[in-house]
């Protein structure tokens, strides 16, 4: 089938998610989840009332409304965690980055709470975005627990090799032995998904598939030192060099949040290693 026709919603078969040129909207999301920081520190910067803050919020707002359109519910718990980073990124003070760190918890857990306990409503909901949200708290049926088997069957292979893994791009092989549940296809499948997932959808386990726990290891120190670089304030810091460092930091954190649900494509690969490249220099 045509790519337009792959991506449609079950619950309303008349709306089609929005892919671009990346070939799948979660891929698309995960993209727009890195680029949007990039906007809120234009507007940032720019003069209040100006031409250039108005440009920037006009084309933010476009960026938005695409990620809305794919429904991609990874991008946008990544739109909201990078929000959040900013928010206590951009706080002057460590005092005041605790209070901060304190207050997006709190904000972070009332919005889940509301989410799960609005569910019975959300899921009778005409309105796919709702609907859309509401199946992330359906860990009985669909992609969510599409993940949650993947993860579980490439746990327990992954324990069997924990030190070096099997290698790039192998998890393929292993999957196919994989015997899948129909409810994992969603509530109107009649057959299991026949698909064969080449990866785990995250970013841990798949490290540890492809490299074990030294590539994790790895993994680890180059995020540690990325968001040290992000944190630590030098003496005779510029407020550019502040402000570039936060939404780098911001961007990274989203697509680490992004990655949590699925793994790196083409655009992301090269956008994060040119932010892992922009802290590296501004670290020295």
């Amino acid at each position: 089938p045509r790519l337009v026709e792959a991506f449609v919603l079950e619950e309303h078969p008349e709306f089609h998610r929005a892919f671009s040129t990346l070939g799948h909207p979660n891929f698309l999301g995960a993209y727009l989840a890195l680029v949007i920081p990039f906007y809120a520190a234009e507007i940032l910067i720019a003069s209040s009332g100006s031409m250039r803050r108005f440009r920037y919020l006009f084309l933010a707002a476009l960026v938005l409304a695409a990620l809305v359109l794919t429904f991609s519910r990874a991008a946008y718990l990544a739109v909201i965690s990078g929000g959040l980073a900013l928010f206590i990124l951009l706080a002057p003070t460590f005092r005041a980055r605790c209070r901060r760190v304190i207050m997006s918890v709190l904000i972070a857990g009332g919005l889940i709470a509301a989410l799960v306990s609005s569910k019975p409503w959300l899921v009778t909901s005409t309105n796919p975005f709702l609907v859309r949200i509401a199946e992330a708290f359906d860990w009985q049926n669909g992609s969510a627990r599409a993940r949650i088997e993947e993860w579980r069957y490439g746990g327990r292979l992954i324990a069997e090799r924990p030190l070096l893994g099997y290698g790039a791009e192998t998890y393929s092989f292993a999957a196919r032995e994989r015997e899948k549940r129909l409810e994992e296809a969603g509530l109107a499948a009649v057959s299991p998904d026949p698909s064969v997932a080449d990866r785990l959808h995250n970013l841990e386990l798949d490290t540890l598939w492809s490299s074990g726990l030294l590539g994790l290891l790895a993994l680890g120190g180059l995020y540690f030192s990325a968001f040290r670089t992000v944190v630590r304030k030098r003496a005779g810091e510029s407020s550019d060099e502040i402000i570039q460092k936060t939404v780098l930091g911001t961007a990274l954190a989203a697509n680490f949040i992004a990655l949590q649900f699925g793994f790196e494509t083409g655009a992301t690969a090269v956008f994060s290693a040119v932010i892992f490249g922009c802290l590296s220099a501004l670290s020295d």
